[in-house]
């Protein structure tokens, strides 16, 4: 009862670690439990799904991608919808990405391309690549994917209208890397599906989203196209960064003003101008990064660009609390132990109970034997409970989004997660802040 008394302070932590641990454990699961359940798809009073199936135009931004767009622009162009165009923006390429075009234009009326000119010096390229894109656009609606993605269903734009309904603005969804990507960028890219999902699905500001699955009102692109115009100088813009211009245009509109929010919703409300995708038909498959190199360059950018999004502290700390709680789990269950064999009487007092009076198999069956091993079951029935709480959670997202991955190796990935982070932010810190923002000439 002596040994009880002296962890008891440590095993109230652990517990309260541990409730804190299956919260986060079952935020894994949001995005699976949507998608099965398909409540969010619902209509009810507060949902605004719509009716009817508003023109849309599908803007493809490609540079030197000849091979993506012919392995993946057909599946675009044969979507099952009454009233779309694509407009491919072509970022001053130099294979044969426009004879590519000009031959697929012959045979689908739909196609137009457009292209950045290469003298294009005073502004981002991918900026003015989305931009030249959205002028291009005669659509209600602006759909963004890449030259390397393609949708899994032939229904990907009329899952995307189902949700265009008047009080939305952003139409955001998942995109998981191919068959052949190697397992720890698979890892990360559910890793990353499942706090964008979440952020997202508890109606709050989109942090982060997927450049090649992401549907927008026109009318709000042009409302930020007038407003970036008059973005201060010094300021991180969408006009300066060398890539993710896109996630910075959707974290600008998706926590709209109030004055946008009344121009753009008949009801006034912003708390569902953004919504996630949790169809299986709404899913864009991706080409993986082709080697390690590019995979890093491509982390450190995401570093770079999660420090200038607006209210992504939320999604950032949800992020890193999730990442630290395995150990922080791991801590806290050896936290009582090492409280109670650091006091220096508690050693000696065990060994005088195995030794001396008793043996081995009377002190198992004594007093303090048997508080030892309840704690010890104790914390071993919770630490089973949370991993088997979290494959549950890993596995339903996974089917939701029609990714073969398994639980285990997710888990035991994500333990080395903060590890892998700290490597990327040192490999951040030693980048020079000219890769990430456009030189003015």
């Amino acid at each position: 009862m002596t040994y009880f008394i002296l962890m008891s302070p440590f095993l109230v932590v652990t517990l309260l670690v541990w409730v804190s641990a299956i919260v986060v454990a079952r935020c894994y699961g949001r995005l699976g439990r949507a998608a099965k359940t398909a409540s969010y798809h619902e209509a009810d009073e507060n949902d605004d799904v719509s009716p009817v199936c508003p023109s849309m135009t599908v803007v493809v931004t490609a540079c030197n991608q000849v091979d993506a767009l012919r392995r993946h622009l057909p599946k675009i162009l044969t979507q099952d919808y009454p009233a779309f165009e694509v407009v491919v923006v072509d970022m001053a390429s130099t294979d044969d990405t426009v004879a590519l075009l000009e031959a697929l234009e012959f045979e689908h009326t739909c196609l137009r391309h457009t292209y950045t000119p290469p003298s294009a010096r005073d502004i981002s390229i991918e900026n003015l690549a989305i931009t030249l894109g959205i002028r291009a656009a005669v659509g209600e609606w602006v759909v963004f994917t890449t030259a390397d993605a393609e949708p899994a269903s032939p229904h990907w734009l009329m899952t995307i209208a189902r949700q265009t309904g008047h009080s939305r603005t952003i139409v955001a969804g998942t995109v998981r890397y191919d068959a052949t990507a190697p397992r720890h960028m698979r890892f990360r890219r559910i890793w990353d599906i499942i706090f964008a999902a979440n952020h997202v699905l508890c109606h709050r500001a989109a942090a982060s989203i997927f450049a090649s699955n992401v549907a927008i009102r026109r009318d709000a692109l042009v409302e930020n196209m007038r407003v970036a115009s008059q973005v201060r100088s010094g300021a991180y813009s969408p006009a300066q960064c060398r890539h993710g211009v896109l996630e910075l245009i959707v974290n600008r509109i998706s926590n709209p003003d109030k004055a946008l929010a009344a121009r753009l919703s008949s009801s006034g409300k912003a708390t569902k101008a953004t919504t996630w995708l949790v169809s299986p038909q709404g899913i864009v498959v991706q080409d993986h990064p082709s080697d390690g190199g590019a995979w890093v360059e491509y982390r450190i950018r995401t570093f770079e660009l999660r420090r200038h999004l607006r209210h992504a502290i939320a999604y950032r700390a949800n992020k890193f609390i999730a990442a630290a709680m395995p150990w922080l789990l791991m801590i806290a269950i050896a936290l009582p132990w090492l409280a109670l064999f650091a006091d220096a009487d508690v050693p000696s007092s065990l060994a005088a109970e195995a030794s001396g009076n008793f043996s081995l198999d009377t002190f198992l069956h004594s007093e303090s034997a048997v508080w030892l091993e309840g704690v010890a079951a104790c914390e071993c029935l919770m630490l089973i409970i949370y991993i088997i709480v979290k494959l549950m959670c890993v596995a339903a997202t996974a089917r939701a989004i029609s990714v073969p991955a398994n639980p285990f190796t997710f888990l035991c990935r994500e333990l080395m997660l903060p590890l892998v982070n700290i490597r990327l932010w040192w490999k951040w810190l030693r980048t020079p802040r000219r890769e990430f923002r456009k030189k003015f000439v």
